[in-house]
Formats: C-alpha cells, sequence, structure tokens
C-alpha cells in the first residue's frame, strides 16, 4: 500500500493491486494544488469545503461519508462518527473517523476530529499501522492533543495533517512542536509507502 499527501487532510490510498481511495478531498479555496487522482472511492469525514470536493477527481468515485462499513477493491473500510468540536458537535457538527484494511496493513484517518476520543472510539483507532492525524488546534484536536491520543492508541506510524502551511491562511498552528515532540522525519516526499521505517513522518505537500 502507497500514501501520497495531497495536502490539508487529503491523501490518496493506492492499495498493491491499484485500486485508490482519496480521503477529503478539498475544493479551491483552500491553496493547495488539487488532486486529480482516478479515485475508486472517495471519503469525506464531514461537509466542510475543505473535505468535501471531490470534484477535481477522476474514476468511480464512490461516495463514502456516512458511518458504515464496506468492502471495496478488496479493501474493508469502516467509518464511525465522532466530533468537529469539544461541545459534542455544537459549534461545527459531526465528524467520522475512517479505517482502512487492505495488504496486510490498517490505516486510520481522523478527519477533523475535535476531541478526545470516548472508549468505543479509541478502540476503533487501536493498533493501526498508521495514523493520519490532525495537529493544528482551533478547528481540531491539537499538537498536545493528539499526542495524548497516539500515547493511547499506539499506532505503529503516524503522519500529521491539518496544519499550517505556507499556502493556507487558516488559523491553525504549523508542524513545529509536533515535529519536537516526536523526533518527525521530515521526507522530502509526498509519498510513504507502508509499512513505514519511521514513527513520524512529515510529509511534503507539493
Amino acid at each position: 500500500m502507497k500514501l501520497r499527501f495531497n495536502g490539508h487532510a487529503c491523501f490518496t490510498l493506492t492499495l498493491d493491486n491499484g485500486f485508490t481511495f482519496v480521503t477529503d478531498p478539498f475544493d479551491a479555496s483552500v491553496g493547495y494544488a488539487r488532486p486529480t487522482d482516478r479515485a475508486d472511492a472517495v471519503t469525506i469525514s464531514h461537509a466542510h469545503h475543505d473535505h468535501n470536493d471531490p470534484s477535481s477527481l477522476t474514476g468511480p468515485k464512490q461516495i463514502l461519508s456516512t458511518e458504515g462499513a464496506w468492502t471495496l477493491g478488496g479493501a474493508r473500510v469502516e467509518a464511525i462518527s465522532s466530533f468537529h468540536d469539544d461541545a459534542r458537535g455544537a459549534k461545527r457538527g459531526g465528524n467520522l473517523l475512517f479505517k482502512f484494511q487492505a495488504d496486510g496493513e490498517t490505516v486510520v484517518h481522523l478527519g477533523d476530529l475535535g476531541h478526545m476520543p470516548d472508549a468505543r472510539q479509541l478502540a476503533f483507532l487501536s493498533g493501526a499501522s498508521l495514523m493520519l492525524i490532525p495537529i493544528g488546534g482551533f478547528y481540531t484536536i491539537d499538537t498536545e492533543q493528539a499526542l495524548a491520543i497516539i500515547r493511547e492508541a499506539k499506532p505503529k506510524a503516524v503522519v500529521p495533517m491539518h496544519y499550517k502551511t505556507p499556502v493556507i491562511d487558516f488559523p491553525i498552528a504549523d508542524e513545529t512542536a509536533f515535529a519536537a515532540a516526536t523526533g518527525a522525519r521530515r521526507a522530502h516526499t509526498r509519498e510513504l509507502t507502508l509499512p513505514a521505517r519511521d514513527f513520524a513522518t512529515i510529509l511534503d505537500y507539493c
């Protein structure tokens, strides 16, 4: 399985058989170059413009945007509910946590998780080969909360997402504190092949 970072919370997961998932594609206002990948399936964690616009993608684009479980392209995909804030959705609504199981690996994508997970959510996230976790704060959990989740869920590897970069103007923090706390390797590439060789990796977005 290969992973490519498209910016923000958008990744392309390509299975060994070529089947592709794209997570949380964004619209043109976000600032990153929009992905133009073929997407066999698209996962959408919540209905905000920086996470739910697959129009730049090609292919079948089967949309997964509800709680549920699917078998697609040889992968097992599951989604469970969470919240986009620390007030049970009163501020920003709901959010889905996604789990992908294929090629002997398990990848979890936390979308715009805005609170510490409860026991059910933590169990869902635990033991992943790779965790894709927001760290920017303000709209989502921040780096300190992300680190606490990582300690509890014990993924084998982590890649941060939804943080400040020069191409976006959202009021969120950058990756500096996360890199300092985890010793994350700054990869000079957008891509990662699983299993990951480092515990924490910061991927390029262009």
